[in-house]
């Protein structure tokens, strides 16, 4: 088992250093090394349990980080950057919430 564990690490790590290091075709390469191993157990638990997430609760859930989001961007542009606006503050919330009504509900 610890084996097991340390070589998922190392295949973790590897991949993403090569995600953020590596050339376009290796990132390309890294990127779908990851995303089938996460993707294909993930599935196959899905098809097994019977479990899965509804789209009202991905939504609950992708605006609640955005909600998260906004209030660190906010405290952290008036505070330490010191270029807080509040017409780019209702901009970028705005865009944020369009961008995710746009990807959850395709027209």
């Amino acid at each position: 088992m610890k084996t097991l564990l340390k070589s998922l690490t190392f295949f973790l790590a590897k991949s993403l250093y090569y995600l953020h290091v590596g050339g376009f075709f290796v990132k390309i390469w890294s990127a779908t090394k990851l995303s089938v191993a996460v993707g294909i157990p993930t599935w196959f638990v899905s098809k097994v349990t019977g479990w899965g997430v509804s789209n009202s609760d991905y939504i609950a859930g992708v605006l609640t980080c955005i909600a998260i989001d906004h209030v660190i961007g906010s405290y952290y542009h008036a505070f330490k950057i010191n270029d807080f606006t509040i017409k780019k503050k209702c901009c970028r919330f705005n865009h944020k919430i369009v961008i995710m009504c746009r990807r959850s509900y395709p027209v």
